[in-house]
């Protein structure tokens, strides 16, 4: 397993968000990487980060993707990648840890909560557009 992406919620300043990422931090913005639909979703911007990447995005309370005291996709959270989510998924179920799935083909997530209620991704990799 390794870290596919970290995601920030820019909370209403992802303008302000994208000149210090890109200008401050100098970070190269890689929107071009992604899916258009899916920038349609989650509004935001994605940065390479080594062989990792970061997803500064402005998503609000309570839309579909952050719901409280559920798996947020459209809030903070940490991203793995796999190469096969089945293992985990049957690991999930064995603990009895509900989750949310999305995707099909090359990108499968999974998004489930860990004990302190901070939301975890699991993917099988970041598709290109």
């Amino acid at each position: 397993m390794e870290i596919d992406h970290l995601s920030l919620n820019a909370d209403g300043c992802l303008l302000k968000a994208r000149a210090f990422y890109t200008d401050f931090l100098q970070l190269r913005l890689i929107n071009d990487q992604r899916p258009a639909a899916f920038h349609e979703i989650i509004p935001g911007d994605w940065y390479e980060l080594g062989s990792s990447r970061l997803h500064v995005f402005d998503y609000p309370v309570g839309g579909p993707y952050r719901e409280p005291n559920q798996p947020t996709p459209g809030g903070p959270h940490v991203a793995f990648r796999v190469p096969d989510l089945a293992p985990m998924i049957q690991r999930l179920e064995s603990y009895g840890i509900s989750y949310r799935s999305m995707g099909e083909g090359r990108m499968r997530q999974i998004w489930f909560l860990d004990p302190a209620g901070n939301t975890i991704e699991i993917n099988t990799g970041h598709a290109k557009k």
